[in-house]
C-alpha cells in the first residue's frame, strides 16, 4: 500500500511539473495512460494535479470531465482542494456558463450534497474571481459574501480585494462603500483582538486582516482603468502611509495617465500609442511605459504639441468650413475646449490637493506638469 501511495505520490508530481512548464497536454496525457493501466492506482491528489494542469492550458472546461471521471469511473471522493482547483480553473474561463456552473458549487451547495465537501476561505474567493466579466457579477459576489459570512468563515486579505476589485471596475459605487465598510469593521476587530489580553487564545482572537501592498495596487489599477484618478493616486498613498510597496511602473503609469488625459483635455496631445495595457502595470524593470517620473516636464513640449494640434485643426477646418460650427444643438470647437479645460483643471486640482497630505514627491514629473498647468489656465478658468 505504501509503495501505490508513492507511486500515486510520483505521478502527482510529474503532472505538476509538466503543467508548470507548459506541458499540460501532455499532463493530462500522462493521466489518461495511468488510468488505462491495471498496474497503477490512482488517487484524490493526481486528479487534483490534472485540475491544475487545466487551469495552466487555459482549458477548465476540462476539468468537470476530470472530476466525473475521479468520482464516478475510479469511485475517488473528492476534497475540498479538488473543488478550489476545479472552482480556480473556472474563474479564468472566458465563458459565463461555465462561470455560472463554478458559482452554483458554492451558492447551491452541490459541493456539499454531492461529496460533503465545506467550502473554506479559498472556496468562496475562487468563486468570487468568477464574478469578474460577469453581467451583475457584482450582485453574485455579494451572495456569495453573505453565504461565506453565514457559514462562519472569516474573510481574508484576498477575498476582499477580488470583491473590491469587482465593485470598482462594475461601477457600483454605493456597493463599494458597503465592502469598504466590512473591511474597516474587520480591520477594527483585528486591531481590538491584538490588543487584548494575552491569555485569550489566538482561535478566540481569530485571523488578523491586514492590508498589503496587492490590495492597493489592484485596487488602483482598477481605478485607473475606470479613469477614477484621484482615488488611484489615493491608493498609492495610503500604500506608502502604511509602509507597503507600491510598484514604481504602476504608479508611473497612473501619473503619465494622468498628464495623457488632460492633454487631451486641453486638445494638446494624446496619442493613441502612447496608451499602456495592463501587462505593462506588472512590468517589474524600470518604470513601465512612458516616461520616466523624475523626467522633466517641458512647457515648450506643451506650447508645440498645441501648436500643430490647432494647425491640424485649421487645415481639417478649411477641407470642410462647417466641421467646427455649432450645429444642430453640437457644441462649438470653442466650447468643448473650455470644458475640457476646465475638466482637466479641476482633476489636477484634486489631485494636487490630495498630494498635498504627502510629505516626499510622489512623481516629479506630475508636479512640473501640474504646476503648469495649473499657472497657464486657472486664472483664465476662474476668469
Amino acid at each position: 500500500q505504501t509503495r501505490v501511495d508513492m507511486d500515486a505520490v510520483l505521478l502527482a508530481s510529474t503532472i505538476s511539473t509538466l503543467a508548470k512548464s507548459g506541458h499540460w497536454e501532455q499532463a493530462l496525457g500522462l493521466l489518461s495512460d495511468a488510468e488505462q493501466s491495471k498496474n497503477t492506482r490512482l488517487n484524490i491528489i493526481v486528479y487534483n494535479a490534472a485540475l491544475l494542469a487545466c487551469q495552466a492550458g487555459r482549458r477548465p472546461d476540462l476539468g468537470f470531465d476530470i472530476l466525473k471521471r475521479a468520482r464516478d469511473v475510479h469511485k475517488l471522493t473528492p476534497d475540498a482542494y479538488t473543488y478550489n482547483a476545479l472552482i480556480s480553473g473556472l474563474s479564468h474561463s472566458d465563458d459565463p456558463a461555465h462561470k455560472m456552473e463554478a458559482i452554483n458549487l458554492v451558492l447551491k451547495g452541490e459541493m456539499q450534497q454531492r461529496d460533503n465537501v465545506q467550502p473554506d476561505v479559498f472556496t468562496y474567493t475562487s468563486a468570487l474571481k468568477c464574478c469578474h466579466r460577469l453581467p451583475e457579477g457584482w450582485k453574485r459576489a455579494l451572495e456569495i459574501v453573505d453565504h461565506l459570512r453565514h457559514n462562519h468563515i472569516q474573510p481574508n486579505i484576498n477575498t476582499y480585494t477580488t470583491l473590491m476589485d469587482i465593485m470598482i471596475t462594475q461601477g457600483q459605487p454605493e456597493a463599494r462603500e458597503a465592502v469598504q465598510q466590512m473591511i474597516d469593521n474587520d480591520l477594527n476587530h483585528s486591531s481590538s483582538s491584538s490588543s487584548s489580553s494575552s491569555s485569550s487564545s489566538s482561535k478566540d482572537r481569530g485571523p488578523r486582516l491586514k492590508l498589503d501592498s496587492q490590495y492597493y495596487e489592484t485596487l488602483a489599477r482598477a481605478f485607473k482603468k475606470q479613469g477614477m484618478y484621484l482615488e488611484a493616486v489615493d491608493c498609492i498613498l495610503k500604500a506608502n502611509k502604511n509602509n507597503l510597496r507600491f510598484k514604481p511602473s504602476l504608479a508611473n503609469n497612473i501619473f503619465n495617465d494622468i498628464i495623457r488625459t488632460c492633454e487631451k483635455k486641453l486638445n494638446v496631445g494624446g496619442n493613441k500609442e502612447e496608451e499602456d495595457d495592463d501587462e505593462e502595470d506588472d512590468d517589474e524593470v524600470g518604470y513601465g511605459r512612458g516616461l520616466s517620473p523624475n523626467e522633466p516636464f517641458d512647457p515648450n513640449e506643451q506650447a508645440a504639441k498645441r501648436k500643430n494640434k490647432q494647425q491640424a485643426k485649421a487645415q481639417a477646418h478649411h477641407h470642410d468650413e462647417g466641421e467646427y460650427e455649432e450645429e444642430d444643438g453640437v457644441e462649438s470647437g470653442s466650447s468643448s475646449s473650455s470644458r475640457g479645460v476646465r475638466s482637466a483643471v479641476q482633476m489636477v486640482s484634486g489631485i494636487k490637493s490630495l498630494l498635498a497630505s504627502s510629505s516626499s514627491v510622489i512623481h516629479p514629473r506630475f508636479e512640473g506638469f501640474s504646476q503648469w498647468l495649473l499657472s497657464t489656465y486657472d486664472d483664465d478658468h476662474h476668469h
